[in-house]
């Protein structure tokens, strides 16, 4: 109850702040609220599939069972570049030994073109990434974006449904909130 409390009073403040981040209330176009009941149903992302940089099909709706934290990034995005390391060190390695799975998708490479294999295996090179990565020129996850802003992660409950939807990178509050959900 602590840890909820200590949550919500964290996100509230970035919310307040005019922080594009919270528990999401399932509605594409609404606010971002914070949702007190354990036993919500989220609204389930829909099903989609990629290409991993190994040339292997990512079926989202296989993941089931898992938390997953899906997060869109761009060869020219500054701030997508910052996180990167961090999503690897202070995510990806903290959780991958348990039902985690962190899945990044390079929308367009450095001369915003659309990403594509060999630009995602760059990528995924030039920061060491362990955890998938993905070429996603459509920019699939674009309709649940909050702003027309990258980076975006979107955290993904067991069941699939979302529980996060996020233009600000804060590790401390995404590792609270993957650790509830584990």
């Amino acid at each position: 109850m602590i840890r909820w409390f200590m949550l919500f009073s964290f996100l509230c403040l970035f919310t307040a702040c005019g922080t594009a981040h919270g528990w999401y209330s399932g509605n594409h176009g609404d606010d971002d609220t914070l949702v007190g009941d354990d036993d919500a149903s989220f609204e389930k992302v829909q099903d989609f599939t990629w290409t991993d940089t190994d040339g292997n099909p990512v079926h989202l709706y296989d993941l089931a069972g898992n938390v997953v934290l899906l997060n869109v990034a761009a060869g020219w995005c500054v701030n997508c570049k910052q996180e990167t390391p961090s999503l690897e060190k202070d995510i990806w390695r903290r959780f991958r030994d348990r039902n985690f799975i962190l899945v990044q998708l390079i929308y367009q490479d450095p001369s915003y073109k659309p990403a594509d294999q060999a630009y995602a295996k760059e990528w995924k090179s030039e920061f060491g990434l362990d955890y998938v990565v993905c070429p996603d020129p459509d920019d699939s996850l674009h309709p649940y974006f909050l702003e027309e802003a990258l980076p975006f992660s979107m955290l993904l409950d067991p069941d699939l449904g979302i529980r996060l939807r996020s233009h600000q990178y804060d590790v401390d509050a995404f590792t609270a909130m993957i650790e509830e959900l584990l």
